[in-house]
């Protein structure tokens, strides 16, 4: 009969409890974002004859950030319902401040969250399948 340490059933139980937590993640094939290419939310904005440094100052003057993504200011304990409020609103806030400019969204509108957009509610929008 073979005799085990003690440390060792602890170390092979680890190991191997921390093996089972990743059988079937998403990360277990690598990184999921590898093979999208991720835009900045202010890149998806398009307005006649205006070139990407007037769409990046016109982003900014609407509240988004320097880096085309855009952020909100909670106070430290705030909620995750209160902080995803406050992201939402910032959003659709920035949005119509947007099209008030007279930028068109080229973004996509597909999926439930995306399609409740202020600028996916506009006429001049791209809709899912293209317009």
């Amino acid at each position: 009969m073979i005799e085990l340490h003690p440390r060792a059933v602890t170390a092979l139980c680890l190991a191997l409890s921390l093996g089972a937590c990743g059988i079937g993640g998403m990360w277990m094939n690598g990184d999921p974002s590898v093979s999208r290419t991720l835009v900045p939310p202010r890149d998806t904005w398009q307005k006649m004859g205006n070139d990407g440094a007037a769409r990046d100052a016109d982003w900014r003057e609407c509240g988004g950030a320097a880096n085309g993504g855009y952020h909100v200011s909670t106070p430290e304990k705030s909620s995750a319902a209160v902080i995803q409020q406050a992201l939402g609103r910032t959003f659709d806030d920035l949005q119509h401040c947007m099209m008030r400019s007279g930028y068109r969204y080229t973004g996509s509108c597909e999926g439930e969250i995306r399609s409740r957009y202020p600028a996916c509610q506009s006429p001049g929008t791209k809709k899912p399948g293209g317009q």
